[in-house]
């Protein structure tokens, strides 16, 4: 009776989607293959990119080349993906820390990298990442504290 009446509600506030949205999908569709063969494309070019980069400069990194997806996965040596997050911030670099994408704050050795950075701009992000794998291996303190930051 309940889900009954929530979906009812639902429908009076929840007609349909925005009509601009609507008529952006539709032409979507329409060229479907095209844009999803250039998104695979630009994928694979930044995921290859982003894995030579972190091979070369952080080579004590254990990281996950995806058969799918948008993300790398990296687990750490050692320390803390959580003050390494907050190192690469201090840096310009915001990365999510591994226990954000688990429910009982784990997996703190490992950090998420989201395959967003264009192929030729990789080095550059490695480059800050081993600046911040550096401060953090060397213990030294973040500007911010892992409770103020935010994924």
């Amino acid at each position: 009776a309940l889900l009954a009446r929530l979906a009812q509600a639902r429908g009076t506030v929840d007609l349909s989607s925005p009509v601009l949205e609507q008529l952006v999908a539709v032409r979507l569709l329409a060229v479907a293959d095209d844009v999803l063969a250039d998104r695979v494309a630009w994928l694979t070019a930044a995921r290859d990119g982003l894995l030579a980069a972190l091979t070369a400069r952080l080579p004590d990194w254990r990281v996950v080349r995806p058969r799918a997806g948008s993300v790398l996965w990296a687990q750490l040596p050692g320390e803390s993906s959580t003050r390494l997050a907050a190192h690469a911030l201090d840096l310009g670099l915001r990365v999510t820390p591994g226990p954000r994408f688990t429910v009982d704050g784990t997996a703190d050795r490992w950090l998420r990298l989201p395959l967003s950075v264009p192929p030729e701009q990789a080095g550059d992000v490695a480059a800050v990442l081993q600046a911040a794998w550096a401060r953090t291996a060397s213990g030294a303190d973040s500007r911010r504290t892992p409770s103020r930051w935010t994924a």
